[in-house]
């Protein structure tokens, strides 16, 4: 018999839930993952994407759990790994944030997606401190030169099926009204 033991919104959650409680030694399996990302806006029908394990194991992996929730093995790994590069907020320190995008950015994104047909997410992050209230930025992390080549690519890889594209059409079914073939 399997019995949840947490659920969350995001497949992705679940996922590094299921990474960690498998490291443990428990066994694990994901419930409603495919039905929730298929359709996502009733993913709180179904009660979110499910992390079940066999009754047997229901106490360790709700340590493990719990232990995951308080950040005990993200303190583990800072300490192995070094810094993790956390935002904190440079008046307190605090860990604890809201994020959210900034507009000009996101609406930017957003036209750019419509526009070529590829999602493009926006750059970028203001965080709201939960405790002081203070809003800032993340600190700037430049663009590789990797990554510009990459969007490049895409845009110009974009821009090249859309002529194609039209170019079949127009060969196709010719030229309607007014508009000349190229």
């Amino acid at each position: 018999m399997l019995v949840t033991i947490a659920a969350f919104s995001e497949a992705y959650e679940a996922h590094l839930l299921r990474g960690r409680l498998q490291a443990e030694g428990v066994s694990v399996f994901i419930a409603h993952e495919m039905t929730v990302a298929n359709m996502w806006h009733r993913s709180v029908a179904f009660g979110g994407v499910k992390v079940q394990v066999p009754y047997d194991q229901i106490e360790t992996a709700r340590e493990i759990e719990r232990d995951c929730r308080l950040g005990v093995y993200k303190e583990l790994l800072s300490r192995e790994v070094g810094d993790l590069d956390d935002a904190t907020c440079p008046r307190c320190g605090c860990l604890v944030y809201q994020k959210r995008r900034p507009f000009p950015r996101a609406a930017l994104a957003v036209f750019l997606s419509l526009y070529l047909g590829v999602v493009l997410p926006p750059l970028g992050w203001i965080y709201r401190c939960e405790s002081c209230l203070r809003e800032y930025r993340a600190p700037h992390r430049p663009l590789s030169p990797q990554k510009i080549m990459v969007v490049a690519a895409v845009i110009i890889a974009t821009g090249l099926s859309e002529i194609a594209l039209l170019h079949w059409i127009h060969s196709a079914f010719g030229c309607p009204g007014a508009m000349e073939c190229f």
